[in-house]
């Protein structure tokens, strides 16, 4: 399935994420509402469980900071909560064991659009 890019107006990022259920699965690309250093919020034809583990190909552009993409896959998330009564599913999940260097390269890209953008009010900020 081909990777969905989307700009998220808040960050002014375009981000593009693809989910898998195991390590080595059929990726599906989903469209993401949010996302922090904590973890990540995305829609989804697809129905997942409180406690799963997906895996994460993620893909992050801000134009108006050149260098500063992310681009890492494999990231294990833990599936925190699901809104299931209607179609596109949405899920929350937080991040097992995100890397310490995209941590911080995440944290940085939010940092700078606060600075240049204003506040994020996000929960996944925190």
């Amino acid at each position: 399935m081909a990777a969905q890019s989307r700009m998220i107006r808040t960050f002014h990022w375009t981000v593009t994420t693809m989910v898998r259920r195991n390590e080595l699965g059929d990726k599906e690309a989903v469209n993401v509402l949010d996302i922090g250093v904590g973890g990540i919020c995305f829609q989804t034809q697809k129905r997942y469980e409180a406690g799963d583990i997906l895996y994460l190909d993620l893909n992050i552009k801000a134009p108006f900071l050149p260098g500063e993409d992310i681009d890492v896959s494999g990231i294990q998330a833990t599936v925190k909560w699901g809104i299931t009564n209607t179609i596109p599913y949405t899920f929350g999940l937080q991040f097992a064991a995100l890397d310490d260097s995209v941590r911080s390269r995440l944290f940085s890209l939010i940092q700078q659009t606060e600075t240049r953008f204003g506040d994020l009010s996000s929960p996944l900020f925190r």
